[in-house]
């Protein structure tokens, strides 16, 4: 390893490993870690949807753009729905 990597960890250790409240901090790292993986997967999936669109565009595919468009109105639906 190199001095700047040592150099890091020796500055975060004790926030890391010898804080008090450490188990709050970990938990929290943990919660930031879910959500991040868990945007990174809806894009993706928005990402795939959006290519099917752009392809059924493309090609001329009326069924299939209509499947992506009703794909993508029922996830925009279903995020945007009013709630009682």
């Amino acid at each position: 390893m190199n001095s700047l990597t040592i150099n890091t960890f020796r500055l975060a250790a004790p926030f890391w490993l010898g804080s008090a409240r450490r188990r709050t901090e970990w938990m929290l790292a943990a919660a930031l870690l879910a959500l991040v993986v868990t945007y990174s997967g809806l894009n993706l999936w928005l990402n795939k949807i959006n290519k099917a669109f752009y392809d059924a565009l493309q090609n001329l595919d009326a069924p299939a753009f209509n499947q992506s468009v009703t794909m993508f109105s029922s996830w925009w639906g279903f995020w945007w729905w009013p709630s009682p």
